[in-house]
């Protein structure tokens, strides 16, 4: 992208507040647009496939946390909302991209501290710092990477503001100068040479400032497609192929990030010593919280040395040599790097006027939903092994929505812990998203049953919205602490009963529990409906359901296989 004569005049010379989180929203949807090609770029340091995942994740968390902490009058100052966007990006970041986006973040807030909007001048300020920061936050920087393309993207934006300070004709001359560098970064690079292709975390960056650039020009929200070149002579995708293969036989150990949270935390300290027990270390923050990544071979031991400084969170492991494999099963698509997300259901690709984005729990809960939806409805998976707190990310979301196939997407979270993250995924996507406000998986089948992909977006909500409202939920589960219940002691273990959030009674046996909760005079409904989940027999729930038949004449009684981790009875009463 080149400079334009109305960049110095039609367009935004600088923005406050509101409009540095309209760049970094458009930044976002340009890296989710182009998110499938910035992974299969992904080969160094190691060809497991993620950078524009991870870039994808980190930036959303920085969008998340601006709406749900900078919310109206304090988005005028355009510090108060970078100061808040590198804390964000720094706990948020994923990967080893992820990590060195965050001092982007970083160069921001720095550059930007008590001023009120961000200029030219700021903007090459801003990414000075972050490319010193940078670099000092990997131990062993290597050239040809989005280190090299941050720091030659500083040096054209200084250059630019001696022709104009306006953040447009700014961001015009850093634009271009980023998607030359990422063409040059196989001749920096041995390992991109072998493989053909450019740097993946270079290619983000200069899709980020691509689509903030497009956004200031009022060229589009962000959305755009930016194809990364390919060497001359690797268009038919064999190198790639080729050194995929040979990545099988390499022991890459496993990535491993986390948060140490503690008083008095020495960064290059920390830097230096988790250097010393992986690959690719990558080591940023201050005195108080301090985000690694490293890759190493065993990460007992990094893990072993952190948590003798603080307390450690947001702890993520992944076994790269799997991820290789599997990166490599993916055979490469010869001719073009492109590669497309997908797009639904495999039995088809039928747009609908409306498509549904649930959030389910359960193998059986899956299908349900997939099925409820007459083609026109996908799942998100959300408690896994470790319950609730396993709900998936604002990121897993807006990529679920822009893999529907419609223009206009609903979202049933069916869980009160996961409305508040639904409602951040409209921002950034250029489709039309509603939220409906299920608080459980049984409120949401009878949402989606409401739901037809023949009417539009306003139809469907009023008639899923007026399904919700019928609905009694009911819960079998096992207490994890110890309290009182109606002036009686329940135990870690026994089993409790809850209507509609509610503890309502509790046991010894889930069976128990499950009977007199059914057997409850007070119940109303017709329709019931029994879920039954992990480690919960069929004898048990036919004997569930025929104490329910027998104490509700009027019931008509289902029981059906969700599979649901953690509750072996879901029960939804309309």
């Amino acid at each position: 992208m080149t400079e334009t004569a109305a960049d110095s005049g039609a367009f935004p010379a600088s923005v406050d507040g509101t409009g540095l989180v309209a760049m970094v929203e458009a930044s976002t949807r340009a890296v989710e647009h182009n998110q499938a090609e910035i992974n299969a770029l992904n080969v160094f340091p190691v060809p497991d496939g993620d950078t524009g995942t991870n870039m994808c994740l980190t930036l959303a968390s920085v969008i998340f946390s601006v709406v749900e902490t900078t919310p109206g009058a304090s988005k005028k100052s355009a510090g108060a909302v970078a100061a808040t966007m590198a804390s964000a990006a720094l706990l948020g970041a994923r990967g080893n991209s992820g990590l060195i986006l965050a001092q982007y973040f970083f160069g921001l807030s720095a550059a930007l501290e008590k001023c009120e909007s961000l200029a030219g001048p700021e903007f090459a300020d801003a990414l000075k710092r972050a490319s010193v920061a940078a670099y000092n936050a990997v131990q062993n920087p290597i050239e040809g990477t989005m280190l090299t393309v941050i720091r030659r993207a500083a040096d054209a934006a200084a250059d630019g503001c001696r022709e104009s300070e306006s953040l447009t004709h700014v961001l015009s001359v850093v634009s271009a100068n980023a998607q030359q560098t990422v063409v040059e970064t196989p001749e920096m690079l041995d390992v991109l040479a072998k493989a053909g292709v450019v740097d993946a975390g270079g290619h983000g960056l200069s899709v980020m400032f691509a689509g903030a650039l497009s956004h200031l020009r009022g060229e589009s929200s962000g959305a755009i497609k930016l194809s990364a070149p390919t060497p001359a002579g690797m268009e038919d995708g064999t190198a790639l192929r080729e050194f995929l293969e040979s990545a099988r036989e390499v022991d890459y150990g496993y990535c491993t990030g986390f948060v140490i949270k503690g008083d008095g935390l020495e960064v290059e300290e920390i830097r230096e010593k988790v250097g010393s027990l992986g690959e690719s270390a990558v080591v940023a923050g201050d005195a108080s919280n301090v985000k690694v990544h490293v890759h190493p071979l065993n990460p007992g031991p990094v893990l072993t040395y952190a948590a003798g400084l603080g307390t450690l969170s947001s702890i993520s492991i992944l076994n790269m040599n799997e991820q290789t494999r599997e990166r490599a099963d993916q055979a490469p698509f010869p001719g073009s790097l492109s590669v497309e997300l997908p797009i639904g259901p495999e039995d088809g690709n039928e747009q609908f006027e409306v498509a549904v984005v649930a959030v389910a729990a359960g193998e059986g809960m899956h299908r349900i939903f997939t099925e409820s939806g007459m083609g026109a409805s996908s799942t998100v998976t959300s408690a896994d092994e470790s319950g609730d707190s396993m709900n998936p990310s604002v990121g897993e979301l807006v990529d679920a929505v822009e893999s529907a196939r419609a223009a206009n997407v609903m979202i049933l979270p069916n869980n009160p812990n996961v409305i508040g993250t639904a409602g951040q995924v409209e921002a950034l996507t250029s489709k039309s998203v509603w939220v409906l406000p299920t608080r459980t998986m049984q409120q949401g089948v009878s949402a989606l049953l409401a739901f037809s992909p023949e009417l539009d977006l306003e139809a469907n909500a009023a008639n899923m919205v007026d399904a919700i409202d019928q609905v009694s939920s009911l819960a079998i589960t096992v207490a994890t602490r110890d309290f009182q219940l109606n002036g009686a002691g329940v135990s870690v273990g026994d089993a409790i009963a809850l209507r509609d959030g509610e503890i309502v009674a509790a046991g010894n046996s889930v069976a128990e529990v499950a009977i007199v909760l059914m057997t409850d005079s007070s119940l109303g409904g017709e329709l019931v409906t029994i879920y039954r989940g992990e480690g919960a027999s069929e004898e048990e729930a036919a004997r569930i359901k025929t104490a329910a038949s027998e104490a509700h004449q009027e019931w008509e009684v289902e029981v059906v296989d969700g599979g649901q981790p953690h509750y072996p009875y879901l029960i939804s009463i309309e």
